[in-house]
């Protein structure tokens, strides 16, 4: 039995061979091509290898010669198979190749055995087994099964081709249905910007005709200013950039008119890769341009208003601030008078008062305190509003903050009768907290529970702990005449009173509560109220309260700022001179008198310019100096005196009826040690003026 390789890229052929060849009983081998049947070789040196010539990769030449060249498979008999027609130099390339039986296709059947015998006879391999009388009728009935089975697979093969045609037809109808009554415009260009075909959508939208866009360019139709736009897009695509584009650009309408759009095109390429036309989708965004234009437009207006508007409230708020400070200034200025007078009277710096003259002047000086404490919430609440009011946290005694404001309501409590309570539930030693503004709470808020609570009533304050929310609570709680809940929602309003009845029965601005919420926002707190008419009120005030922290600040606190030994106090020099400057009269006769009466030597002077001049006559020891005064004001008067060698370290007092955020620092700026307020406590006065002397010296 020999082995034989059939080498052929057909498998019908492939097929024939082996049923002509495996009559007898030979071991047959198949390959579809050159490489494999090479492998096959290699693996099974067979007797024979039967080859077509036309082979795709790899022809029967090139086969043969691999072959003969491999010295485990050179001696191997190679036959030619092949349907082109024998000529000599076919017979002269087989020869070449070391091939010398060449058949030719169609075979017949008896004369291919008898060839393929032969061959194997010369290399002594047992000849194939003569072909039996049915042989013929067997090969026919292969030749009809392969037929018919040729036919069938054709037969499918027209069957798939015309369905891909239909499928092709259909496709193009739909594409072309699409294209024409697309509601978005679409064109097909060539590669030079030639329109080739637009749908009616595209030319409805620039008012030509489908007949006049084919005479036409797209850089005919388009704006000037954006031919740039579409010609860089089309350059990008044929260089293979990008497979397609999408841009904004404006179209010229037959009428000339320009037209908003916005461009997707894609470039259409044959089977090959070459590309053949362009197809582009084109939609009208002219409405969508307009009204991003008009919010543009609406939008700078509405921020040329805000503006504009900004401008007009910071006008207004300064000329607030102004009208304020000048309020300040005005209302101030008397009550300087009114309360230094009757603080130096009730002293008797003028002589003796009767019973009846010293009750008078503690009414004037009640009067005046409780107008100077109406102006301070005023300005209070105008600080606040103005975010100008700032806060300073310390570690402050919670005992000795609730102690002071309780005794601050005292002496009200006191004349109606009214029990104050204290209870600190936790004894909660200390708290991170503004002491002034948090003992300001706590007042405004006692103060309105003494005011509404009636004669023989009870008032309390309790401190105590949130845990869950790590909050430390001021609890005041009194037995008054309570509060409506309609009247809740407008009791921390300014300038508000709950009702207009009460609010001739009890004085005050209304606007103490507001303060106190004001003042615990922005220490991170807040306010809540309960109360029922006739049954009293009970105002909690919750603050943050980080204990750790409270812990580390004071400690921190403690070790930093250890208070010195005082020394000794020095008896002031027998005679100190005072340089008073000051424009309004009463208060020079006012402060003048009171502190001759102190011993001091008082000289004055009525605005800036005559303040240095008496400044040099007299080198005083000390400098109390008004801020507004004509023709040069405290301020520049001060900056003066500084740049004086001989006052550069004169203790100065800048003292104002101004009490505006702000003008205690514009006062230190410029130079002075301290800031005093008008109205000023005389005796506070004097201990300052000793204060600063003394650390002169």
């Amino acid at each position: 039995m020999a082995i034989i390789l059939i080498v052929d890229d057909r498998p019908i052929n492939r097929e024939l061979l082996v049923t002509l060849l495996g009559y007898a009983g030979h071991r047959l081998l198949e390959a579809s091509e050159g490489e494999t049947g090479l492998a096959l070789a290699r693996a099974e040196h067979p007797d024979l290898i039967i080859t077509d010539i036309v082979m795709p990769k790899m022809d029967g030449y090139e086969f043969a010669r691999l072959v003969r060249s491999d010295p485990a498979i050179a001696k191997t008999q190679i036959v030619f198979v092949t349907s082109s027609y024998i000529v000599e130099e076919t017979q002269s390339l087989a020869s070449a190749c070391g091939v010398s039986v060449v058949i030719s296709k169609p075979i017949e059947p008896q004369a291919f055995l008898a060839q393929i015998n032969q061959v194997l006879v010369t290399q002594q391999t047992p000849a194939l087994t003569p072909v039996h009388e049915n042989f013929h009728q067997e090969h026919l009935q292969l030749l009809t099964n392969t037929l018919a089975q040729k036919v069938e697979e054709l037969e499918t093969e027209i069957t798939e081709h015309k369905q891909a045609e239909e499928k092709l037809r259909e496709s193009e109808e739909l594409f072309r249905t699409s294209f024409q009554y697309s509601p978005i415009g679409m064109c097909l260009t060539a590669l030079d910007g030639r329109f080739m075909d637009v749908n009616q959508t595209f030319s409805n939208m620039l008012g030509f005709t489908r007949q006049e866009f084919q005479e036409k360019y797209f850089n005919d139709i388009t704006h000037p200013e954006d031919l740039k736009i579409g010609m860089d897009a089309l350059r990008k695509m044929l260089a293979g950039e990008i497979p397609n584009a999408e841009f904004e650009k404006r179209y010229l309408r037959k009428t000339g008119e320009p037209i908003w759009a916005q461009v997707n095109s894609t470039l259409l390429k044959d089977p090959s890769g070459k590309p053949v036309r362009f197809i582009t989708h084109i939609l009208n965004i002219t409405e969508r341009k307009r009204a991003a234009e008009m919010l543009q437009q609406y939008t700078s207006d509405l921020e040329r208003r805000v503006e504009e508007r900004t401008i007009e409230l910071t006008h207004a708020n300064r000329a607030k601030s102004e009208f304020l400070a000048n309020m300040s200034h005005e209302l101030r200025t008397p009550l300087n008078s009114i309360l230094g007078l009757s603080e130096s009277l009730l002293e008797q710096s003028r002589g003796p008062l009767n019973e009846k003259q010293a009750q008078a002047l503690k009414v004037i000086a009640a009067s005046g305190t409780h107008l100077l404490s109406l102006i301070n919430d005023i300005l209070e609440v105008s600080k606040i509003e103005a975010e100008k009011l700032q806060i300073h946290p310390d570690i402050i005694g919670v005992k000795d903050v609730c102690e002071s404001s309780l005794n601050f309501v005292r002496e009200l409590a006191i004349k109606k009768s009214i029990t104050l309570d204290f209870w600190n539930k936790q004894e909660i030693s200390t708290l991170f907290a503004d002491p002034q503004r948090l003992k300001q709470i706590l007042i405004n808020l006692l103060n309105n529970a003494v005011k509404f609570t009636p004669e023989k009533g009870n008032v309390s304050l309790e401190v105590d702990v949130n845990d869950e929310r790590d909050q430390i609570q001021f609890i005041i709680t009194d037995n008054g005449i309570g509060i409506a809940p309609d009247d809740l929602e407008k009791l921390f309003s300014p300038f508000m009173q709950v009702d207009s009845s009460l609010a001739r029965q009890y004085q005050g601005t209304g606007l103490g509560l507001t303060i106190a919420y004001k003042l615990t926002e922005l220490q991170g707190g807040s306010v809540h109220v309960e109360s029922a008419v006739g049954k009293g009120s009970r105002f909690m005030v919750s603050l943050p309260w980080d204990q750790t922290h409270t812990i580390l600040h004071e400690t921190s606190r403690i070790e930093k700022h250890i208070e010195p030994t005082q020394e000794p106090q020095h008896l002031l020099r027998p005679l100190v001179k005072v340089l008073l400057a000051d424009d309004h009269e009463i208060n020079t006769m006012m402060l003048g008198e009171y502190l001759q009466n102190h011993s001091y030597e008082v000289t004055i002077a009525k605005d800036g310019l005559e303040a240095l001049a008496k400044a040099e006559d007299t080198l005083p020891n000390i400098i109390i100096m008004d801020i507004q005064m004509p023709q040069m004001d405290g301020l520049e008067a001060i900056q003066h005196l500084r740049l004086d060698q001989r006052f550069i370290s004169t203790p100065i007092i800048a003292l104002t009826a101004l009490a505006m955020s702000g003008d205690r620092e514009r006062c230190l700026e410029a130079g002075a040690n301290e800031y005093m307020s008008k109205p000023v406590s005389l005796k506070a006065l004097v201990e300052k003026i000793q204060e600063l002397v003394r650390r002169g010296e």
